[in-house]
């Protein structure tokens, strides 16, 4: 009896042990929502605006080249129909200060079939205020995907030891 409790004993503190190593993915999860509410915004108001809302001020958009991506979009009064996007990865680092989403985005007008298609790579940056804004954005266009996306992957920080003195 005495070894069996010692087991379940052992057994808990490793699954403990194991918990509190577990890499923290809260932040991969914020910006994988802020992501979804960028896109969210860019279909009510247009993506012009939700751009200048997300972006920092010395944010980098490509269009085609690097650009500062808030007066690119406050510039873009023309944009020719609603982008939509669907972050499928996420990931921020160990300090919690720089992270990125990936995933898919479609350009549709109405009652028009899509104007196109393709795939981004948006770096976040926390500011001082801890708001997460956009350092750089850039994305690519590809043919009309044969299959709907995957669901979103939040992809957990490596733990790795510090160096001790």
């Amino acid at each position: 009896m005495a070894g069996k409790v010692f087991l379940v004993a052992a057994v808990g503190a490793l699954r403990l042990n194991a918990l509190a190593q577990s890499p923290d993915t809260s932040a991969a999860r914020e910006i994988a929502r802020i992501d979804r509410e960028y896109s969210d915004l860019s279909v009510a108001k247009g993506m012009p605006a939700a751009s200048v809302e997300y972006f920092a001020e010395e944010g980098v958009a490509f269009a085609p080249t690097a650009v500062n991506g808030k007066k690119f979009w406050a510039s873009r009064a023309d944009f020719p129909g609603t982008l939509i996007w669907q972050p499928i990865f996420a990931f921020v680092s160990a300090a919690g200060e720089l992270g990125y989403t990936t995933g898919v985005w479609e350009l549709k007008k109405e009652n028009e079939p899509s104007l196109g298609f393709g795939h981004y790579v948006t770096i976040w940056a926390k500011q001082r205020d801890g708001k997460w804004t956009i350092a750089l954005d850039v994305g690519t266009e590809n043919p009309q995907p044969r299959e709907p996306p995957p669901n979103l992957e939040i992809l957990a920080p490596e733990i790795t030891e510090q160096p001790r003195d």
